[in-house]
């Protein structure tokens, strides 16, 4: 795994945000956890797209529906998004939507958590705690398990965004 490519869910999340115009609505979730390593909200990595839509629910905007991006956008809320490749689930990430200083750390998708009560708005120290042996880069919190990793984005001490992906294959 390289630690540079760890944050490319987010990265791609944050750009659709702002690229996108904004789907109505962000992702109702019958499931509100985040398995580390497996799943946000009930998408799982492996899934078809028809299953992980129907997990979302409707709102979401697919640039392709096999190889590409679906995206549940709020331009103050939040962004969560799934990447597919063969009409699979590679990665499935949430963000905090934007704010003038920073995040708006209190937005609906705070309530996606994990088994540890860690999600969107976390302190650094608590995923520590939560997470004992992850991973740490400059900007990310890695859990990293099973080939999968899960990415906490940083920002201003809590975490801003929530990445589950396959690992990279050392070569």
């Amino acid at each position: 795994m390289r630690p540079r490519h760890a944050s490319r869910g987010l990265a791609l999340v944050l750009t659709l945000g702002l690229a996108l115009p904004a789907a109505a609505t962000l992702p109702h979730p019958r499931s509100k956890l985040i398995v580390p390593g497996r799943s946000i909200g009930g998408v799982r990595i492996g899934q078809t797209s028809a299953a992980a839509r129907a997990a979302w629910g409707p709102g979401d905007t697919c640039i392709n529906k096999v190889s590409g991006e679906c995206s549940w956008i709020t331009i103050h809320d939040g962004v969560a998004s799934f990447t597919l490749r063969a009409g699979r689930v590679v990665d499935v990430a949430i963000a905090a939507g934007p704010k003038a200083a920073g995040y708006a750390f209190d937005g609906p998708l705070r309530s996606l958590r994990t088994r540890r009560g860690i999600g969107i708005g976390s302190s650094v120290a608590d995923v520590r705690v939560a997470y004992p042996g992850l991973r740490r880069t400059e900007r990310e919190l890695l859990v990293v398990a099973d080939h999968r990793v899960t990415s906490f984005t940083i920002s201003g001490g809590r975490v801003a965004g929530v990445t589950v992906r396959r690992a990279k294959r050392s070569r």
